[in-house]
């Protein structure tokens, strides 16, 4: 499990949820992330960023690259 700002988790429904009404930080389960070659996303999902940390900030490098961002 992780933990996750402003959101919660159903597992009845297996599904992604608005966080419990007074939490802040919520546990999610583990993710497993399988990258595709040449993915082209649906055009009606929603691209959410996932961050490696719960501070939203980053740095930016040499070659202008965000590195908060997964």
């Amino acid at each position: 499990m992780g933990t996750h700002s402003i959101i919660g988790w159903d597992d009845e429904t297996m599904t992604i949820t608005d966080s419990l009404l007074g939490e802040t930080i919520g546990q999610l389960p583990m993710l497993h992330m399988k990258p595709e070659m040449d993915f082209e996303p649906n055009p009606n999902d929603y691209i959410a960023p996932l961050y490696k940390t719960i501070e939203r900030a980053g740095v930016l490098s040499t070659t202008g690259k965000f590195f908060m961002l997964i």
